[in-house]
């Protein structure tokens, strides 16, 4: 299991990327994970006429729902690669699984993964495109 982080470690380095695409649900709700709110069941709601009680409602938190945003352009940047790598961590597949599902070899999946990881890597965004980047990588 990896490694739990804080916001302010969040660096962009390649375990805190897992880290984010393991819980890139709960990020984009503006939860951080292990700080989920205590939000009343639907059961709970009705049974008081719609009203929370004296629970206050919950604020998603805005710096929290930025860096689900920043994972997203960076996998988007990343096209099919970046489609990979969100289905092998935020939706938990096996480098397998996605072998099967796109008819590739494991290998393949697992190579454009990484490649994709890294070019996430980092605490600013790329200048250079994802196709760019690779090219230079290959060189």
């Amino acid at each position: 299991m990896s490694k739990e982080y804080t916001l302010a470690e969040v660096r962009y380095a390649k375990d805190q990327l897992i880290f984010l695409l393991n819980n890139l649900g709960s990020l984009q709700a503006g939860v951080w994970p292990g700080d989920e709110p205590n939000i009343p069941g639907h059961e709970d709601c009705e049974s008081k006429g719609g009203v929370y009680g004296s629970s206050p409602p919950y604020i998603p938190d805005k710096e929290v729902i930025r860096i689900a945003r920043e994972i997203d352009r960076r996998l988007l940047a990343c096209g099919d690669d970046g489609s990979l790598l969100r289905e092998r961590y935020s939706e938990h597949k096996t480098v397998e699984q996605l072998a099967r599902m796109f008819s590739v070899s494991r290998w393949l999946v697992y190579h454009r993964c990484q490649r994709a990881l890294k070019y996430l890597e980092g605490w600013r965004y790329k200048r250079i495109s994802y196709p760019e980047w690779c090219k230079r990588k290959e060189k």
